[in-house]
């Protein structure tokens, strides 16, 4: 039975960043098929980028497919776990990032929430990652941040490449200019059946249109209530809510807590 590899190099501190965007691991794992982890609470946004192999990350309440030469980003949610999914050891680079330009940063670069094609692992990118995130001191710190700063950058390049399907990739552009779209109202901008953008979602991201709704949704609305004083009703319209209640009813089933909850947490993590 294959063992469980994995290798990880953490900055000196973790505790805090002394940079705006903290490179904070990174790492490589070689996990057995049906490894898996408990969800545990992250508050930093996790890059997973495949080898070989598959596996699945779950996140917020939200599960994503990770095939070889997609990448997942990963913003700061509740009950992350992962476990190795296929027929073969899923092998897979990652790192992660924190500080209070790193989930800001992803948002603004657009990184979808489910994992997109991006080619061979770029070994290189992670090679730099590794040599920097080592050295010592506020000076060390700096230089990792910008080599995170470039390593995201690249990825968001590959964006625009993915080879995925047409249909999809016009219908994620649609639910990001309008958040608050349903499934129906998303296969009848594409001029597509619902059964298709079921499908062509299934097939492309391995997940339905109606997951990677929430999951859009659900993150806007963890980087609103950690990074604003918007009111709840506010957070719950520009996340594509027309009813507080009904996102309050929304949040607490995708997160274990309510909105104030989750609110409240980051004055005390």
């Amino acid at each position: 039975m294959q063992q469980k590899s994995e290798a990880v190099i953490y900055r000196a501190d973790l505790r805090n960043s002394s940079v705006p965007l903290g490179l904070r691991s990174v790492g490589q794992a070689n996990l057995p098929v049906g490894f898996g982890t408990y969800p545990r609470k992250v508050h930093f946004v996790h890059v997973i980028w495949t080898i070989s192999g598959q596996g699945e990350l779950t996140c917020s309440g939200m599960s994503w497919t990770i095939k070889p030469d997609q990448v997942l980003v990963c913003r700061p949610g509740e009950g992350h776990a992962i476990k190795a999914t296929g027929r073969e050891p899923w092998n897979y680079r990652w790192f992660t990032l924190d500080g209070p330009l790193a989930t800001l940063l992803v948002n603004d670069f657009n990184f979808p929430t489910a994992p997109f094609n991006a080619g061979p692992c770029d070994l290189n990118l992670f090679n730099e990652l590794e040599n920097n995130i080592q050295i010592k001191g506020l000076d060390g710190e700096r230089i990792a941040g910008a080599s995170a700063y470039t390593a995201i950058s690249k990825l968001a390049s590959r964006i625009a490449s993915d080879s995925g399907d047409p249909v999809t990739k016009a219908a994620i552009q649609l639910a990001h200019t309008n958040i608050g779209i349903n499934v129906q109202e998303l296969a009848d901008a594409c001029n597509q059946s619902r059964f298709a953008i079921h499908r062509s979602f299934v097939e492309t991201y391995g997940t339905t249109p109606k997951n990677y709704l929430d999951s859009m949704r659900l993150q806007k609305a963890l980087a609103l209530l950690k990074d604003s004083n918007y009111p709840i009703a506010k957070i719950a319209k520009n996340t594509g809510f027309t009813n507080a209640n009904y996102f309050a009813k929304f949040f607490r089933k995708k997160t274990g807590m309510t909105p104030t909850q989750f609110r409240n947490q980051r004055f005390i993590l």
